[in-house]
């Protein structure tokens, strides 16, 4: 999984379990901004690599490529497990008490809305490029269906 401690972070920020948990999943977005950074400036040179079809088809197939580790990431705070004291503790960060501390609390609603933006609302958006595939291509919009080439593109038509 994305781990920032072992990828030797912790000296750049906070070691706070919900600083280190929002550094994490703050991964893609700020990749995401990178990205687009990188392709503006490059756009002004001979070395554009394309429009900004090219950005979010490379961020689409970040997203298939990462969305098991980033699901399993997002979903750290519902990891409970028992301890010798017999109260729940979360397996990643042991100090913290499952359902009865703030900073629990605090960490299930970063879950949440990481998971509604990330996961689901990545999926919705997936499944609606794919229904309204033929009236993309009805309309001349041909350049959407470049961008999501990481969906369509997947699969050969076997004869």
């Amino acid at each position: 999984s994305l781990d920032l401690e072992g990828a030797g972070v912790g000296c750049m920020i906070s070691s706070s379990p919900i600083a280190t948990f929002s550094a994490t999943i703050a991964a893609l977005p700020m990749f995401a901004v990178a990205l687009a950074a990188v392709h503006k400036a490059l756009s002004f040179t001979k070395f554009a690599a394309g429009g900004w079809s090219t950005v979010v088809n490379t961020l689409g197939s970040l997203w298939s490529l990462l969305l098991t580790m980033l699901t399993l990431r997002i979903l750290m705070p519902m990891r409970c497990v028992g301890n010798v004291a017999d109260v729940l503790t979360l397996h990643d960060f042991p100090s913290i008490v499952c359902y009865s501390t703030s900073e629990h609390l605090a960490l299930l609603s970063l879950s949440a809305g990481a998971f509604l933006v990330f996961v689901l609302g990545g999926f919705a958006l997936s499944v609606w490029v794919a229904l309204q595939q033929k009236v993309f291509l009805d309309q001349g919009r041909g350049w959407v269906l470049v961008a999501f080439r990481f969906l369509f593109c997947r699969f050969k038509v076997e004869h």
